[in-house]
């Protein structure tokens, strides 16, 4: 049975390589920082697990009613096996009742890896998420909002944002008009 739960202290070295090696420098915030946020109560880090064997890695941003699903990755030698998708749901029932929801790359212009963020978008499409119609240019990053059925506002989203890290973030996320 997949579960998300706390972080065992003997996988906090593979989970910091898998997030590593799930994420490019530019979507990656310091562990240190994720570590700080978490002591704050504004962030929380799990792991994924089958059988107390470690399959990934889950951590969230809550603000009020809203919960930002911030990273979710599965080792790469269990990917396809249905774990990311059970995380998910377990995810909805743990949240149950507040707005969850995500941040993608963009599919919306070409790239050299349309293809892989495409079919990021379309396992969370399958699996319950939908176009919160607005996106947003993060840290010069152009990312999509995507959620489960309560729906987030750019308002809304950014206060998030401010809560975690502060106004001086303002300036940094910007509503894309599509």
């Amino acid at each position: 049975m997949i579960e998300i739960k706390t972080i065992n202290p003997k996988n906090r070295k593979d989970l910091k390589k898998l997030y590593r090696q799930s994420f490019p420098d530019s979507e990656r915030k310091p562990w240190l920082l994720m570590k700080y946020w978490e002591h704050q109560g504004k962030m929380q880090l799990f792991e994924i697990s089958e059988n107390n064997a470690l399959c990934g890695l889950f951590i969230t941003v809550i603000y009020d009613d809203l919960v930002l699903i911030d990273y979710l990755a599965v080792r790469q030698d269990l990917r396809g096996k249905g774990i990311g998708s059970e995380a998910l749901k377990r995810a909805r029932k743990m949240y149950e009742g507040k707005c969850l929801f995500l941040e993608i790359e963009s599919t919306k212009k070409p790239c050299p890896d349309i293809d892989s963020r495409q079919k990021r978008k379309n396992f969370y499409l399958k699996n319950g998420l939908s176009d919160s119609g607005f996106s947003v240019n993060l840290f010069g990053v152009e990312m999509e909002i995507l959620c489960f059925e309560r729906k987030i506002t750019f308002d809304k989203y950014l206060s998030l944002y401010r809560y975690m890290a502060g106004k001086i973030l303002k300036p940094k996320i910007t509503l894309i008009e599509d």
